[in-house]
């Protein structure tokens, strides 16, 4: 179907305010719309975590501080903070990892789930899931093409659970 200027904002407003990962359709059309931007923000939060888990090393944090200023009374316990939230950001990083895979693993097409379990979890660019598959017939277009749709049954699994 093609849409007017109009109507194609008034489907960005209704997904952008949305919390549903899926939205019925506002001019009768046969699908529904889905709300990819919310399926993206959920499996990037994997990457968010990791990336937020390397730059957490608390030692690192310790070392930033004037350690001559501090006594040692005064250093063990701000260690022991520091142990304590990396410790909560790796529980935090695995317990997203694991909801994201069980999460992948219900997306019926295999094709689907490499491709979001590559770009996803594996952190590999588009460009180099294009090249790696190149040899099948799948450029860079097919392949981002591809994860649109993967994305589209992410949004089928998440609206069930």
């Amino acid at each position: 179907m093609k849409y007017d200027d109009d109507q194609r904002q008034q489907i960005k407003e209704l997904l952008d305010n949305s919390p549903n990962f899926i939205e019925k359709p506002l001019f009768g059309e046969t699908k529904p719309y889905y709300n990819t931007r919310l399926a993206r923000e959920y499996l990037e939060r994997y990457k968010e975590l990791a990336l937020e888990l390397n730059r957490s090393n608390y030692l690192t944090k310790v070392y930033d501080l004037d350690l001559y200023k501090l006594k040692d009374s005064e250093l063990q316990p701000l260690i022991e903070d520091y142990k304590e939230k990396e410790k909560a950001l790796q529980h935090q990083y695995i317990e997203a990892q694991q909801e994201i895979v069980k999460t992948i693993n219900k997306v019926e097409n295999a094709r689907y789930r490499l491709l979001l379990t590559n770009y996803y979890l594996n952190n590999m660019p588009l460009t180099e899931i294009a090249t790696k598959y190149n040899t099948i017939g799948c450029s860079y277009r097919a392949i981002k093409f591809n994860l649109n749709e993967a994305l589209k049954e992410v949004c089928i699994v998440l609206d069930c659970e």
